[in-house]
């Protein structure tokens, strides 16, 4: 930034520093959700011709949009680790492998999305793979930037990324009145991140208060989706 402030200075252009870092911070990517029209522009093309997304991957952006976790733990899911509505992602595969196991409550909506137990332990099973292993974020992100009209595609907002769903329902829980505990515990931020907890806690604690937020969040989506979901036809199943 102060080589790009004396550079414009020797070409007679007066920039204000201050005012170019806080233009560059809200361009910043890290800072992109999905408003609530765009959630549904997308679950429309979801359910569209122009989408060309494998089935499987068409089940993990729909439930991405309800339960808001990292794209690696959900796309890695396996029905073992499904126990009714509650869905426990194991202790090795949270970020940096040192958080402990996280319980997340699937709504009714997630468990339809999710489906039968089908012939493959993956609930995102690639079919290219031997034994249907889980699709990797890489094809994921792939399928979803190839899709924007910007990049060739038919979906026309913004671009994002996988990444960006997280960082879309925690923004529109905390719309809802979720209080910001609550939500990065469902989102199993660090326990340092979480002001006024210790460090380590019991992971079955706060479980009620995560449901329901959970449940209030499905609650404010599908009143969104709800004009969306009476057009849409039934998922498509492309190979």
């Amino acid at each position: 930034v102060w080589k790009y402030g004396r550079k414009k200075k020797k070409e007679g252009v007066r920039e204000n520093l201050p005012e170019l870092v806080d233009r560059r911070k809200e361009n910043d990517p890290k800072d992109r959700f999905l408003e609530m029209w765009e959630i549904t522009e997308f679950w429309r093309y979801l359910h569209s011709p122009d989408c060309p997304f494998p089935e499987p991957l068409l089940r993990y952006f729909k439930s991405t949009l309800y339960i808001g976790v990292r794209p690696s733990e959900l796309l890695k899911a396996l029905r073992a680790e499904i126990n009714g509505d509650v869905w426990t992602i194991p202790a090795g595969r949270m970020k940096g492998n040192k958080a402990p196991a996280h319980l997340v409550h699937l709504v009714d909506s997630v468990l339809d999305i999710f489906g039968p137990t089908g012939n493959f332990p993956a609930v995102f099973p690639s079919y290219r793979k031997k034994g249907g292993l889980p699709w990797g974020l890489t094809n994921a992100e792939k399928y979803l930037q190839e899709s924007f009209v910007v990049n060739g595609g038919k979906l026309n907002i913004e671009p994002f990324t996988p990444h960006d769903f997280r960082r879309t329902v925690e923004t529109h829980m905390a719309r809802i009145g979720v209080d910001t505990d609550t939500i990065k515990r469902c989102h199993a931020h660090s326990a340092k991140k979480i002001q006024g907890i210790s460090a380590v806690y019991n992971r079955y604690e706060y479980y009620k208060e995560k449901a329901e937020a959970w449940q209030k969040w499905e609650e404010e989506l599908n009143s969104h989706l709800r004009g969306a979901l009476a057009k849409a036809s039934p998922l498509r199943v492309v190979r």
